[in-house]
């Protein structure tokens, strides 16, 4: 099984490509992408400790109408139909700010 791929033609050999050499290629660019989607894990489930479904439909509903006029069937209303967008948009709108998102008979965990 080769150990690697040459690069370049026969008479100007240009570099040797290694299975670590791409590894680490691919590793550098989805880095990014994994980061953003351990934020948007969190974002979700701090959503979901902090509201009842009921009131992060209410708050979609709210935060959102501007993004979907005249296509509200395209609001989401379950956070796992939500786009981070839609997560941040619910939580940080004036309107609907964080402030009250807590239910006092919701349990928090430390």
């Amino acid at each position: 099984m080769p150990q690697g791929v040459l690069i370049g033609d026969p008479n100007h050999l240009q570099g040797i490509v290694t299975p670590i050499d791409v590894a680490t290629f691919v590793d550098r660019i989805a880095r990014a992408f994994v980061l953003f989607q351990g934020i948007e894990l969190g974002l979700s489930a701090l959503i979901d400790r902090a509201a009842e479904p009921s009131q992060v439909a209410t708050r979609a509903e709210a935060s959102l109408k501007h993004f979907y006029e005249g296509q509200e069937d395209r609001t989401s209303t379950r956070l796992a139909d939500m786009t981070f967008s839609e997560y941040v948009q619910i939580v940080s709108r004036p309107a609907v700010g964080l402030g009250d998102l807590h239910s006092p008979g919701r349990r928090r965990s430390s």
